[in-house]
Parts: C-alpha cells; structure tokens; sequence
C-alpha cells in the first residue's frame, strides 16, 4: 500500500505490542489504521467511529481501496483524521495518534485537555475566561 499522504512512499508494516499490526510511512509518519484496528488501540476509545455527516473531502485517498477519504475531527478533539467509507479504514497523520491519546487520557482523568487539542463546550469557554491574564 502507498501512503496517502507521501503517494509515493510503500507504508511499512509493524507489529505493536498490543498485537495490532499497524501500516506506518516512514517518510511522513502517517499511520494506516484497518477497520477496529484504532479502537482497539486506544482501549478507552470509541467502540464503532463512524464518518460524521457533513465530513468534508481529505484530499487522499484510501491506501486499500483507492476510495477518496473523508475528514473530520475526531468526537471529543480537535484532532483532524481521515476515514474510508467503503472499508472503515483510518488515516492518521503523523502526530495525531498521540494528541488523540493525550486528549483521551486527560478526559479520563477529568482534567483539561491539552491546549488547542479538544473542543470546548461552554463550561470550558467559561472556565477558560478566568484562566486568561489580565491584561497590564
């Protein structure tokens, strides 16, 4: 398979330690996800992450299938990734796994996301206000 992103550059196959095999680029340090595979990775993740309405074109297309991606944020993060409709295949960009895994470890924990990493709702928009520095 060909990274999305590099198009050119064959993904690496790599074995984790959790058993998954993951499909790596060397070259951007994307990573190619196969349908559950991230679920299962992230162990606290979301059981079934299903494509949004409304997702907007990637611009890649699917490394397996050759069917264009659909981006969108995944629930919870400000962290942009990329899935195939056709085989539920995720493409994530290098980086992003881990400030998906940051922002999940931190909800868990009940303390705030890494900042810029997570969407907030109004209680955080609130609480963010008196957080601010006043101005000198």
């Amino acid at each position: 398979m060909l990274c999305p992103r590099c198009k050119a550059n064959e993904l690496k196959e790599s074995k984790t330690d959790k058993g998954v095999k993951l499909d790596v680029c060397t070259q951007c340090r994307g990573i190619w996800f196969d349908k559950g595979e991230l679920q299962r990775f992230l162990q606290d993740g979301l059981k079934d992450l299903t494509i949004p309405t409304g997702a907007g074109p990637a611009g890649l297309q699917c490394p397996k299938c050759r069917t264009p991606l659909a981006n969108f944020d995944y629930p919870g993060t400000r962290v942009g990734v990329d899935a195939c409709k056709k085989c539920g295949g995720v493409w994530l960009d290098g980086g992003e796994f881990g400030k998906i895994k940051a922002v999940r470890k931190a909800i868990l924990a009940g303390q705030p996301p890494p900042q810029g990493a997570a969407r907030q709702g109004f209680l955080g928009r609130i609480l963010s206000i008196f957080k601010r520095k006043p101005k000198t």
